[in-house]
């Protein structure tokens, strides 16, 4: 049968109790990310995993495996069928879909995808390969250095300890020891704090760069007004950074319902948390007691080989650690007796000058939950600290020099006694809840000197522990080595029972070890990681000499004082790779502290550089900061990528993975350790090898993107991603209707909600906002009633928002018109009215219907809408309408005038001679009574206004003449009679005039009767015609173009 391995686990179990047979009861089954069956079928393996819910099975055809055993069979379905490639599973409550499956493979070093289609044959399924199977070819991998930077201070900045985030960001931490360290804007403290005289006056110094290290996402101070350093970095699931390490400020800044507010005298171990941005403290708190804490053996950098304190910086070993619920983890070193440990302790009382202690704090560091000391009767010294997958057990490691360490549980340890010399290392086993129980202990060690610092743990909960020796530490039959090297790599099983192999590097028989060691990390292949550094700042280590990978080396030579990178294969059987980094008239060192691989294999390492005169630190092109700021160090920032381990398939789309159609997204691709991909749309779309493709889906429905991320040189050579997207273009249809209520005493409006939401959704989904024109509005999805304040014109609008409509927002305007409807009675009537004027009364009202009218009179009325009334006498007469209308808001309205009915006057007059003479103008007498004006009409087409006028006929006849007299008022009365007139023809031109404008006989006019027409022309002496007229009323003023004549004779006709 297949050999079943799982890996992942998780921290969580199952149970399993099915009906009342208890031979089907399971209890407490492990839970594992994923599961591999191995040869499944000969020379077939089949890896199964889970990824967003997606269940994902690989068969990995190994060289010489048939394909074709392959065979599924599916239980519990309704029918499965082939559809464009893909495999159709109908159940009772759906149908799933099967994508068409992928194979691939690497020919000649170049990616192949290799066409590969289901075969349904009855219920059962499987692959065919129309085009053949061919085997892998291998490629090289060179790491990558991300980037290189220095911080750029001003003040003296040295580099103790790095860390990383879940986005690649880079956390350095460091001393600084004075003003001149680029903080950022809003830092949590942008100023120094102190220093004490005695060491060098320093506050903890925490930059975080960007992925690339090209800028700063923030940087500060934390620190009293004494020494404070940094010894560990680490960040939690919510990519809050937690910093332990030590003080000496009784003010170092902690936190509201922090576990100990106080300082505790000499130095105390700090623990603080801040928020991803550097601008607050999320907890903070001091832990020790009365003697030194966070201290290993004496404060100062310099290196006591005949101690614990056995290389520079070894004073500040210290590590911090966080589980998934955000418990803090930290191991250290405590000279207290006092050290606050708590009831279950598996040591109590301090023995010897220091123990290691190990303690757990909750999230908040509020709450001690577990504290210890760890060690004999001698000194001993916690460096490092891990837990296993399930998070269920804490391992502690660190130095020794006590042959009574925890003697009690060192029963069938791998080595359960001292091994003597200086120091051992060792590590112990804690259960991670209850009593927290010391489970097992186990010395590391040789006859000579030996510490652990680094320990860490597998997929498998194996254990790895690293660290230096100076005796003849044992190496397993064939794995790599360097004979008589001075670091050693141990693999031991969880129970530290059993060492699965061991190993030293270096560069040979020495007296010391070559480097020591900073960071440390066992990656999903069980390649092994270690970063250490070397050189004269520790008496006898040189990075001289030491294992590189000249193929593949970033830095093949060395000074001698370098840092110094190595990467094992799994079970150390071979040497993955080597290199130095630093630069070549500097010795790069780290002043105390941990540095981090995350678990791709990137280092993030904090280095103490370019001290002394001259900044030659290797920093990168577009670094932060590619020079010191200071006359002696600055910390740097080193980030390097060895792309070692397995393919980590991490996808993502922009800007979203929901919308509607087209949706066009943009895909990222944060994989790591992979060297090729292919991107599966799910929508029939030939498939892409591009890195970070751009598909634009054009139809709706649910589009499951698989992304397999490739790389045939790793340990694992596959890992696939699934992102759904999900493309809609369903619409909402916002609308309401309104009913007007009340305009006259309290005018408002009622609003119901007629809107329609997508299919399969409800209005509930929805968010509604108002807006009623008047200034007021309102949010959800029935307003009401609104009351409105007076008469006018509104826009209601309604904004329907639903994010899962294509159309959203949705909106709808509807005009309301409020009219407080009066009625307004008026009327006019002509200015003037006389006696036996039949007035006509216009009615001008608003919104009336019926009308009833009154002259004031006491005679007479009228419904009509414009009334007619004769007035027989004068007088004052008050009218009077009334309307009205049932439909108004004031129902009737009236208007009412006074008018006067003025008198009219009387013409009459008289004329003379009766009888008519031969020639003469008849002469008028006007005789009217109460007339202030008058017209005459003569009956010849003439006409005049004067009183008592004088008129000449110009020919023999009878005449009507009548005569109109107005009085003040306007009033009028008209008389006519029968005018006789004798006219003989007769002409008369005067026989000279004197035009000198003195007003008499200044003008030559044409006199005479029964003139019917005239043609009067002057001349003078020369003939020309100075006057021209045809009208008997037109003479000449003795003028020629303009000027006056000359008194002479002039001729006519």
């Amino acid at each position: 049968s297949a050999a079943t391995v799982g890996a992942k686990k998780q921290s969580f179990y199952h149970n399993y109790y099915l009906g009342n047979d208890p031979k089907r009861w399971k209890g407490n089954v492990p839970v594992f990310g994923n599961v591999d069956y191995k040869e499944i079928y000969p020379k077939i393996d089949l890896h199964l995993s889970s990824e967003k819910g997606h269940a994902k099975y690989d068969f990995i055809v190994l060289a010489g495996g048939n394909p074709n055993q392959i065979k599924l069979a599916y239980e519990g379905l309704d029918g499965m069928s082939l559809n464009n490639g893909n495999l159709l599973l109908k159940t009772s409550v759906g149908t799933i879909t099967e994508v068409a499956p992928y194979a691939y493979q690497y020919v000649n070093g170049e990616l192949k995808e290799v066409p590969c289609n289901y075969r349904l044959t009855g219920s059962e399924i499987t692959f065919a390969f129309p085009k053949g199977y061919n085997k892998n070819e291998n490629l090289i991998i060179d790491p990558t250095i991300v980037f290189a930077t220095l911080t750029g201070s001003t003040a003296d900045n040295w580099g103790f300890t790095a860390t990383y985030d879940h986005s690649g960001n880079f956390y350095a931490g460091g001393i600084v020891n004075g003003l001149g360290y680029p903080t950022t804007t809003g830092a949590f403290q942008d100023t120094f704090g102190g220093g004490s005289a005695s060491t060098m006056p320093c506050d903890m110094s925490i930059s975080k760069f960007n992925a690339s290290g090209t800028s700063l996402i923030f940087s500060t101070y934390i620190g009293g007004a004494l020494d404070d350093m940094p010894h560990s970095l680490v960040v939690d699931n919510n990519n809050n950074l937690i910093v332990a390490g030590k003080t000496l400020s009784a003010n170092y800044p902690v936190t509201t319902g922090a576990y100990d507010p106080s300082h505790n005298g000499n130095y105390d171990i700090a623990v603080s948390k801040l928020n991803p941005a550097g601008t607050a403290l999320l907890g903070s708190t001091f832990v020790g007691g009365s003697g030194n804490d966070g201290i290993n053996i004496a404060p100062g950098f310099s290196a006591n080989q005949t101690t614990l304190k056995y290389n520079y910086g070894d004073d500040s070993r210290t590590e911090v650690i966080a589980d998934n619920a955000g418990n803090v983890y930290v191991a250290a070193s405590s000279q207290s007796s006092n050290f606050p440990v708590t009831a279950t302790a598996a040591k109590s009382t301090l023995g010897g000058t220091q123990d290691g202690v190990y303690f757990k704090l909750n999230p908040t560091l509020s709450t001690m939950m577990y504290s210890t000391f760890i060690g004999g009767s001698n000194d001993d010294a916690a460096y490092v600290l891990t837990l296993d997958t399930a998070e269920k057990h804490v391992y502690v490691a660190g130095g020794t020099t006590s042959t009574d360490f925890h003697t009690s549980v060192t029963t069938g340890a791998w080595r359960n006694t001292y091994q003597g010399g200086l120091a051992d290392g060792y590590i112990c086993r804690f259960l991670n809840s209850g009593a927290y129980t010391l489970q097992k202990a186990t010395f590391i060690g040789t006859s000579a000197y030996d510490q652990c610092y680094g320990l860490q743990t597998d997929l498998e909960d194996r254990v790895y522990a690293m660290g230096q020796t100076l005796g003849a530490f044992p190496v397993s039959a064939g794995v790599y080595s360097n004979a008589g090297s001075r670091q050693f790599l141990i693999k031991l099983d969880s129970l530290l029972g059993t060492a699965i192999y061991s190993t030293v590097f270096g560069s040979g028989a020495t007296t010391s070890p070559n480097i020591s060691p900073v960071a440390f990390l066992v990656d999903t292949c069980q390649n092994v990681y270690i970063s250490g550094w070397g050189g004269s700042i520790t008496p006898g280590s040189s990075t001289n000499n030491l294992p590189i990978t000249s193929a593949t080396a970033l830095q093949s030579t060395t000074d001698g004082s370098d840092f110094y990178f190595i990467v094992f294969s799994k079970n150390a059987l071979s040497l993955l790779y080597g290199s130095y980094f630093g630069s070549p008239t500097k010795a790069e060192h780290v002043d105390g502290g941990t540095s981090r691989f995350d678990p791709q294999g990137v280092v993030y390492q904090a280095i103490c550089a370019s001290c002394g005169t001259g900044s030659s630190f290797p920093s990168t092109p577009n670094a932060y900061a590619t020079v010191k700021g200071s006359t002696n160090c600055n910390l740097g920032a080193v980030k390097i990528a060895f792309n070692l381990g397995s393919v980590n398939a991490v996808a993502d789309a922009n800007p979203v993975a929901t919308g509607c159609a087209p949706l066009t997204v943009n895909f990222g691709n944060n994989s790591t350790n992979a060297t090729s991909y292919i991107w599966n749309f799910d929508d029939g779309s030939p498939t892409s090898s591009a890195v970070t493709p751009t598909h634009t889906f054009t139809t709706s429905g649910t589009f499951t993107v698989m992304m397999v991320a490739i790389n045939p040189n790793a340990c694992k050579t596959h890992d696939t991603v699934y992102l759904d997207i999900v493309v809609s273009s369903d619409t909402v249809h916002a609308d309401f209707n309104y009913v007007l209520l009340d305009t006259c005493t309290n005018p408002r409006v009622n609003i119901t909600n007629t809107s329609t939401a997508m299919p399969g959704h409800t209005l509930a989904n929805a968010t509604f906002r108002w807006y009623f024109g008047d200034g007021n509005t309102f949010n959800g999805q029935n307003p009401g009633t609104h009351n409105y304040s007076g008469p006018g014109t509104y826009d209601i609008m309604m904004v329907m928002t639903d994010a899962a409509a294509c159309n959203s927002p949705d909106t709808v305007i509807k005009t309301v018109t409020i009219n407080q409807l009066l009625i307004d009675a008026s009327f006019t009537f002509p200015d003037t009215i006389c006696i036996g004027d039949t007035v006509h009364f216009t009615n001008t009202s608003v919104n009336g219907i019926t009308y009833a009218w009154s002259f004031g009179t006491g005679q007479g009325t009228s419904t009509d809408q414009n009334a007619s009334y004769l007035f027989s006498s004068p007088g004052t007469y008050t009218i009077k309408m009334v309307t009205s209308n049932p439909n108004t808001c004031n129902k009737v309205d009236s208007a009412e005038h006074t008018v006067t009915v003025n008198p009219n006057p009387t013409a009459a007059f008289a004329y003379s001679p009766l009888i008519p003479e031969t020639n003469v103008p008849t002469t008028f007498l006007n005789q009217s009574v109460n007339a202030v004006r008058y017209q005459w009409k003569f009956g010849d087409g003439a006409y005049s206004s004067e009183v008592s006028p004088v008129h000449a006929y110009n020919r023999t006849g009878t005449y009507e003449v009548c005569l109109t007299a107005y009085n003040e008022q306007g009033c009028s009365d008209r008389v006519c009679r029968t005018v006789t007139a004798d006219i003989t023809p007769l002409a008369d031109v005067p026989t000279g005039f004197s035009p000198n404008g003195d007003g008499s006989n200044d003008v030559l006019y044409v006199r005479g009767y029964s003139i019917q027409t005239l043609d009067f022309k002057v001349f003078n002496r020369w003939g020309e015609m100075v006057f021209e007229t045809q009208d008997q009323s037109k003479g000449w003023d003795g003028t020629f173009k303009g000027k006056p004549q000359e008194m002479d004779a002039f001729a006519y006709t």
